[in-house]
């Protein structure tokens, strides 16, 4: 699967690993409603290129190495209501050329 669509879903947490080492998995669409992207829940896949995250207005916390291993995203905005940002969280993402990370 390269693309997954969420947004259409009550959905208000991604689970510790729940896409974890989807490799072909190269795009998320997430639902605006997601507060909390749990440890590990993206790790390894190595694909993705493309998560917004800017657009999760009531995100507060990216959980440890939540998108370790992604050596294909290249770019992370993280919205201002972010409130914890978990230890390697993007770690090992090779490709990661720009991210924006709030005062918050």
């Amino acid at each position: 699967m390269e693309k997954i669509d969420l947004s259409k879903t009550a959905v208000t947490e991604i689970s510790e690993e729940t896409f974890r080492g989807c490799k072909n998995l190269k795009e998320v669409i997430l639902p605006d409603g997601v507060i909390t992207i749990q440890a590990d829940a993206f790790q390894g896949c190595g694909a993705l290129k493309s998560v917004n995250l800017f657009s999760l207005k009531d995100l507060k916390k990216i959980g440890s190495g939540a998108f370790a291993n992604c050596i294909s995203l290249n770019e992370v905005i993280i919205p201002e209501s972010v409130t914890t940002i978990g230890g390697g969280a993007f770690a090992n993402c090779i490709s990661l050329e720009s991210i924006t990370i709030p005062g918050s």
